[in-house]
């Protein structure tokens, strides 16, 4: 059974480390605590409607699908080691200045 997640919001370490099997819509990946790497090590995972602000949000993630999820300049280095993804209707926010 797919675990799902809506209408969140995460900015601890790791606060969804290692999640399989799930959905996740209309989260945002921002705040206070400033973590790092939001989903990393994740498998089997189908984001939508998601807005990052944090460093490292997808490392390491595996079988992921995005769609109509946006990441600003914060998210630095956002989807590294991953494989096996399918993104649409997403976008990267450049930092106002460069």
């Amino acid at each position: 059974m797919r675990q799902i997640i809506n209408n969140k919001q995460f900015d601890e370490e790791r606060s969804l480390y290692n999640l399989k099997n799930a959905n996740v819509a209309d989260c945002i990946f921002a705040g206070e605590a400033d973590g790092e790497s939001v989903l990393k090590e994740a498998r089997d995972v189908d984001l939508k409607r998601c807005s990052f602000s944090l460093r490292y949000p997808l490392w390491h993630v595996r079988k992921f699908s995005m769609e109509d999820v946006t990441m600003d300049e914060l998210a630095r280095a956002a989807i590294w080691y991953s494989s096996d993804a399918v993104i649409k209707n997403s976008n990267r926010l450049q930092d106002k200045f460069t």
